[in-house]
């Protein structure tokens, strides 16, 4: 059917992005190796010494004039551990060198990331994707990733947002450590379907689902990864959340009933006011306040970090859910894999709203999978 048809061709286009970002960073690498080659060729022992001070006083960043896909970083990590092989002779003693010196190595620690758009403000996401390069750069310092790859997948419409989009993620640096990929999907399927085109098919140790509005702090990668990496029956790590006033968002939640869904978004704040417990229990304001690490049954997909083999054995987000409610039914799922962790020491900033403030078409999607969430599992009414 067209569905099916859609599926394969957005399935397509990410494979041939993906394989065309690993033919950019084979080249960079290439042409990395030959400018340590060259250096120590001309300079010899003393090669070294040449690199750290051109690397001090920035020489380096004119290359992006003529590779933007290069940055310094890149060429400091590779001709770092070029040189720490011992002589280089040729490119490829250097690259073979450099072979066999990861086969001795520990397997890579390698995170994957999605993000999707839809119509989504670019500066917030550049605010997010710097926001999310600094946590991955301190988790890496730390020994908790090596690999970072970064999927933004576009469920936009508009043919001219999605090449500002497109031309917003090219000009990010890429490097063996950090790389960012855009894919414009043919049709948009929902926000959970356009996460499946990258969680079915990513090779990766761990996988966050991220917002386009989430930033993270400095240290969010690191604890969150450290959280998993040292206790293997946790699936999933959800993070404390702030607004842009500072106030803390509950967004973990209890099993909902249909009367406090429909209370959150609609009814008067008098009325909300008289059902304040009621409410404040079901964001777990009692256990979530306090500043401890809390089991949880329902995350929210604003930030969700977790093993990717764990969410693959899912099967990912259920495409059920076009929009709202598919975290809500992902979590209850992954508890069949491990616990589900609040953990206050990952701090993040959303720049949401609630779908009662986003128009009627938002209230639709909410309605709709709301409905077939409770039918999935299980219907309560207070």
């Amino acid at each position: 059917d067209s569905g099916e048809f859609s599926h394969r061709v957005n399935k397509s286009i990410y494979f041939l992005q993906v394989t065309t970002q690993q033919v950019k960073n084979s080249i960079n690498n290439m042409v990395i190796d030959h400018i340590c080659v060259f250096l120590h060729k001309v300079f010899g022992v003393a090669a070294i010494a040449v690199f750290r001070w051109m690397h001090k006083y920035a020489i380096f960043y004119s290359f992006q004039i003529y590779l933007p896909n290069i940055d310094h970083r890149s060429l400091s990590r590779r001709a770092i551990c070029v040189w720490s092989a011992g002589s280089v002779t040729t490119v490829g003693a250097a690259t073979g060198t450099m072979r066999a010196m990861n086969k001795s190595q520990p397997a890579a620690i390698r995170l994957s990331v999605s993000i999707v758009l839809h119509h989504s403000c670019l500066d917030m996401l550049d605010r997010v994707l710097q926001s999310l390069s600094r946590s991955a750069e301190t988790a890496h310092s730390a020994g908790c990733v090596d690999e970072v790859q970064v999927e933004v997948l576009d469920n936009s419409s508009d043919e001219a947002f999605c090449k500002r989009a497109e031309a917003a993620i090219a000009g990010w640096p890429q490097s063996d450590f950090f790389r960012v990929i855009y894919c414009s999907l043919s049709e948009n399927r929902g926000f959970g379907a356009g996460h499946n085109i990258a969680i079915r098919y990513v090779e990766s140790d761990f996988h966050l689902v991220l917002n386009p509005d989430a930033e993270l702090a400095e240290d969010a990668l690191r604890t969150g990864l450290s959280s998993l990496q040292e206790d293997p029956g946790i699936a999933l790590v959800s993070p404390r959340v702030e607004g842009e006033d500072g106030a803390q968002e509950f967004l973990c939640k209890r099993y909902p009933s249909l009367f406090v869904l429909l209370l959150r978004p609609f009814a008067p704040r008098l009325i909300r006011r008289l059902f304040r417990r009621r409410l404040d229990r079901y964001e777990m304001r009692d256990l979530c306040s306090d500043g401890k690490e809390v089991d949880i049954l329902l995350a929210s997909g604003c930030f969700m970090l977790a093993r990717t083999t764990d969410l693959q054995s899912v099967g990912g987000f259920n495409e059920r859910y076009f929009l709202y409610f598919e975290d809500f039914d992902l979590s209850i799922r992954l508890g069949s894999q491990g616990r589900l962790v609040y953990n206050p020491a990952i701090h993040i900033v959303h720049h949401g709203g609630y779908a009662a403030r986003k128009g009627f078409q938002h209230v639709k999607y909410l309605i709709r999978s709301g409905i077939t969430f409770f039918q999935e599992h299980g219907w309560r009414l207070i």
